[in-house]
């Protein structure tokens, strides 16, 4: 995707990742007041242990776009 070839790119910290984008951070909401409204790639990098089906998340988390694993690359919402 063209998205992906061009712009800003973030490496968004997590404890953990769901298949769709949504992150565990450490609870102080930086990386998302960080995020808000800004058209960057959002990308997630943990171990595959630490995918998860769904993480308990709140309407001002801003998931990420691709997950990187060793194994996989999980797309979550590329644009």
């Amino acid at each position: 995707s063209e998205r992906i070839l061009q712009g800003d790119i973030c490496i968004v910290p997590g404890l953990a990742f769901a298949a769709d984008g949504q992150r565990l951070g450490y609870g102080g909401g930086y990386y998302d007041r960080f995020l808000y409204g800004r058209d960057i790639l959002k990308i997630g990098l943990c171990t595959e242990d630490l995918i998860f089906d769904r993480l308990p998340c709140e309407s001002t988390d801003i998931p990420v776009d691709l997950v990187i694993t060793e194994k996989r690359i999980i797309p979550c919402g590329v644009k």
